[in-house]
């Protein structure tokens, strides 16, 4: 049968200043796509995977297990994520991860967690880092996805992609690499748009009332879009 476990682990290794004050613990979670022989079994599995797991990162991210909620799941949930699969779905065991969510957890609500969690770090300590209980799988490389923004008061649009979005909801404060951010500025064409045409679209000079609408490669209006009407670069 095909389960997904949501799961939280109190880490073993913390990341959190606050943490060494004794204010909160430093947690961790994540769902995991199984398939198992029963409720209990899918239970067994993820808390044995999420012992001493590694991230997507190479980070270790094992720790005391505190919460589980486990739920029987259709096959169907899982149609589109098969390139995220890292084993066949038919097979008993993890099949797939979803990333995983930092936070942290008031220390009084962790209390029957402690003892556990200090002969783990003790551990740590004095051996190291034991060998991995489950390894995150990297995500697959994609391609940028095209998309075009369409001004609902002038019907005028400009053709963008992730990268350009991405970009412009992230701002100029964010870290990146002079690669990375000399190729999101060769791109950035949605944030003028959007200065133009939302909430007061310059061009018709009124109100965008529907806003900007996105629209995907595979949605009938992308070729419906007049070429006339294509905003370059250079008109912003």
């Amino acid at each position: 049968m095909i389960y997904r476990v949501h799961i939280v682990v109190l880490l073993a290794v913390p990341d959190c200043a606050l943490e060494s004050a004794g204010v909160v613990m430093d947690k961790v979670e994540y769902t995991l796509g199984i398939n198992a022989l029963d409720h209990a079994d899918a239970v067994n599995i993820a808390v044995a995977s999420a012992s001493n797991a590694m991230d997507r990162d190479g980070r270790f991210i094992g720790g005391v297990v505190i919460e589980t909620h486990c739920r029987c799941a259709n096959r169907e949930e899982y149609n589109g994520y098969e390139k995220y699969f890292h084993s066949p779905i038919e097979e008993h065991g993890v099949f797939y991860v979803s990333g995983t969510t930092w936070s942290t957890v008031a220390k009084e609500l962790t209390i029957e967690a402690h003892i556990e969690l200090k002969k783990i770090r003790e551990n740590i300590k004095k051996f190291g880092l034991p060998s991995p209980s489950f390894v995150h799988p990297k995500l697959p490389q994609e391609p940028p996805v095209k998309i075009r923004l369409l001004c609902s008061a002038c019907g005028h649009w400009v053709e963008v992609n992730s990268l350009g979005l991405i970009y412009m909801f992230m701002g100029r404060h964010v870290t990146f690499t002079d690669e990375e951010r000399e190729e999101l500025k060769a791109h950035d064409v949605a944030g003028p748009f959007m200065r133009r045409h939302f909430p007061h679209c310059e061009r018709a000079n009124k109100p965008c009332s529907d806003g900007i609408a996105g629209i995907h490669e595979d949605d009938e209006q992308w070729n419906k879009l007049h070429e006339a009407d294509e905003e370059e670069l250079g008109d912003f």
